[in-house]
């Protein structure tokens, strides 16, 4: 028999890693370092005890790879961590910690060498903490929770926030079954969770029936009215569990009388009670009340860590336990006063888990950034050159420019991890602390997609993330607008002008940079300047109307009307083709709208853009007082914002256009505020009119804010609209 101590076998020094104390003292912000050598960034997908080598950090030098040179830090705060055994052997071991969400599957832990000069104030350590010998009999079993989850289905409206991935859909009549696999069942009666969102409401009460089987014995049956989420908890009697796979069918007969009974599934999981016999050595259990003495058998090797890891953030090494060869390999065995409610990890070094990913940094941090900038471009570094000629053209025109690598952004800001989140913090920061001029202008480059982890492996990727916010008609939908709204919750107005290029890659955003920097520096002269197209639906009196408004009060003063209104126009999709290719210097459309279509008649659809011609350059401005025609963060289809935008040599040069769902009512404030600032203040960028437009908007309701959140600029904010006359717009 073994007693197991921190000095024996191992040589365990239990030391800190000593990070933020010293080198983040002087902003306690989740950020790497201000260095660009010996830091390391640490991708952690799933909880558990981590082991590094130093074959797996590049560069690092026997000296450094001690516990007084390392340190360790996950979003700003030391993580405690321990450095094992000596020479080739030698290994710092962690306790990780992922947070999936639906950004990304993984956490970030940095880790840096710091100088051998360095000070090292004291801070808390990887404790430890020595337990007994078994005193009594012991826990040879303890209850497991096994779940089988898949995020398939995206559900945009009605689940909460964090909630809207969901595995399959469920409409009556449907019988389908999820298998789950136990190890080291005990068997004894267990218990069955099944997690739904009921989607469907009718007036039939109850709306909603489901039986559930377990290995085809019927161990629920249950009936429930109403939208929202639904669990449904039943017992397993002892018998019909077995060891290894074990199918849950669900299955729902549509007999309640209700129009439609739908649902969706989320997760179902078996709660069992599981032997603890250990496999591939290395086992995760929790203690219940009363129980104090523990025997795991199954281990191949005496040599074992066993760890505290009820207080995932201060994971505690335990000591003090024993260790014994037996029939099938040997034997852990201890005895713990406090065990109760206590989570414990069991397992061979060699057991540890290995990061996802271990990457050398190399950024920037930007929390040093002081020189300021009035126009801010972010972007990948894959699209990095593509952007350039427009930087250099905004410079030129005597903005300071400052291009942002995306990554650089995460790093600083969000913890190395893709989050929105941090694409806001970094621009409220750059709002509040650079000199001033405060930054009047901020270029998105590249495409998002609602599936931010790409479960979907949908042709289109999440390039540059987008923000997704709750809205009333279609639930959560992309927002721009949301980066440079600084207020907090209640106050959505835009503190500096945005817009996007949407590219999934470089061709696209070579396309749409060439067409912005023509349409600046030589767009044709002709009557196409003073030209506006209004299109507008026949479907409801508001849209015609809206559109005579505007063209009223702003636009028939300056601009030579061409109206298409649909009933009134014999083939309304072949003027609004024709005009296009004739020139145009902008097209207001009003009406119904969807993802790639206007109005049920296809007064224009994506499809239409290979009818289009080559125009020369006469390239109008779109703006859309519709539905979902900017919904460009779909993961698998293209939105007709973008596909005209991303076109060569034709389509148009910039869109305003909605992400959501809307009435006219709410979309008129924003029309004739945008067209006001637009035409009637001297020097208007596109981006600056829609930003000032919606500074202006009432506040009356959520309604409002859903224009203002989700009409977003495809497109530079920093365009300005070409003159009616001859000559070209100076900059």
């Amino acid at each position: 028999m073994t007693v197991h101590t921190p000095f024996r076998r191992y040589s365990l020094s239990l030391m800190l890693a000593l990070a933020a104390a010293l080198l983040l003292a002087a902003c306690n912000q989740p950020s790497p370092p201000a260095v660009s050598t010996g830091v390391y960034k640490i991708q952690v997908a799933q909880d558990g005890a981590y082991r590094l080598t130093r074959a797996q950090l590049p560069g690092l030098t026997t000296e450094e790879f001690t516990a007084d040179r390392l340190s360790l830090t996950r979003n700003g705060t030391p993580a405690p961590f321990t450095m094992l055994d000596e020479g080739s052997d030698k290994a710092l071991y962690f306790y990780g910690q992922t947070l999936a969400d639906d950004y990304a599957a993984y956490e970030v832990y940095w880790l840096r060498v710091l100088p051998a000069e360095s000070e090292r104030p004291s801070g808390p350590q990887l404790t430890s903490r020595e337990v007994q010998a078994m005193a009594a009999t012991p826990v040879t079993a303890t209850i497991a929770t096994v779940r089988a989850e898949e995020d398939l289905i995206y559900v945009p409206k009605g689940p909460p926030a964090g909630e809207h991935w969901q595995w399959q859909q469920l409409r009556a009549p449907l019988t389908t079954t999820v298998t789950i696999n136990l190890a080291q069942l005990v068997d004894i009666s267990s218990t069955l969770r099944v997690a739904l969102w009921a989607s469907t409401q009718t007036p039939t009460n109850p709306d909603h029936h489901m039986r559930l089987l377990v290995n085809e014995q019927q161990v629920a049956d249950e009936a429930w009215d109403g939208a929202g989420r639904h669990v449904i908890s039943t017992t397993i009697p002892s018998g019909l569990l077995r060891e290894g796979a074990n199918a849950v069918t669900i299955a729902v007969p549509g007999d309640t009388g209700a129009v439609v009974d739908s649902s969706v599934l989320d997760w179902v999981e078996i709660s069992y009670l599981r032997s603890l016999k250990v496999q591939a050595d290395r086992v995760t259990w929790q203690a219940e009340a009363e129980q104090a003495d523990f025997k795991l058998t199954g281990f191949s090797t005496d040599r074992l860590l066993l760890w505290d890891v009820s207080e995932p953030l201060t994971p505690t090494l335990l000591t003090g336990f024993t260790t014994a060869p037996n029939e099938d390999g040997f034997a852990l065995r201890f005895h713990d006063d406090d065990a109760t409610g206590r989570r414990y990890l069991a397992l061979a070094p060699a057991q540890a888990l290995t990061p996802a990913a271990i990457v050398p940094w190399q950024g920037t941090d930007l929390r040093q950034a002081t020189d300021g900038a009035d126009y801010i471009i972010i972007t990948p570094a894959e699209f990095a050159t593509a952007i350039q000629p427009l930087a250099e053209q905004r410079q030129a025109t005597g903005l300071r420019v400052l291009v942002v690598n995306r990554d650089d952004v995460f790093d600083s800001f969000s913890n190395g991890r893709p989050s929105p989140f941090g694409i806001r913090d970094f621009l409220r920061h750059a709002f509040d602390n650079w000199p001033a001029p405060t930054p009047r202008f901020v270029l998105l480059v590249g495409d998002a997609s609602y599936d931010y982890r790409d479960r979907l492996k949908g042709k289109f990727k999440n390039h540059l993330p987008t923000f997704l916010l709750d809205t009333t008609y279609v639930g959560e939908t992309a927002s721009d607008n949301w980066f440079v709204s600084f207020g907090g919750e209640t106050d959505y107005r835009p503190s500096m002008a945005i817009g996007r290029l949407p590219a999934q890659n470089v061709e696209q955003l070579r396309a749409m940079v060439k067409k912005t920097l023509a349409y600046e520096t030589a767009p044709p002269s002709g009557e196409w300047r003073r030209r506006v197209m209004l299109v507008a639906d026949d479907d409801d009196a508001a849209f015609t109307q809206m559109s005579d408004t505007l063209a009223t009060d702003y636009l028939s003063k300056t601009y030579t009307i061409d109206k298409v209104y649909i009933g009134q126009t014999p083939n309304a999709n072949a003027d609004v083709l024709k005009t296009f290719d004739e020139g145009v210097s902008m097209v207001n459309y009003v009406g119904h709208g969807s993802l790639d279509v206007w109005g049920a008649e296809k007064a224009l659809q994506s499809a239409d853009l290979a009818k289009m011609s080559s125009n020369g350059g006469r390239l109008p401005l779109l703006v859309t007082m519709t539905c979902l025609t900017g919904f460009f963060h779909h993961p698998t289809a293209d939105s007709l914002g973008e596909v005209l935008l991303r076109a060569a040599d034709k389509g148009i040069v910039a869109a305003l256009v909605p992400t959501s769902e809307s009435v006219t009512s709410q979309q008129e404030p924003l029309a004739d505020a945008f067209y006001r600032e637009l035409l009637t203040v001297e020097g208007a960028t596109v981006g600056e009119a829609m930003m000032r437009a919606k500074q202006s908007m009432p506040d009356n309701g959520r309604a409002y804010r859903d224009v203002m959140e989700t009409f977003n600029l495809l497109g530079d904010p920093a365009l300005r609209l070409v003159k009616p006359a001859a000559e070209t717009a100076s900059p």
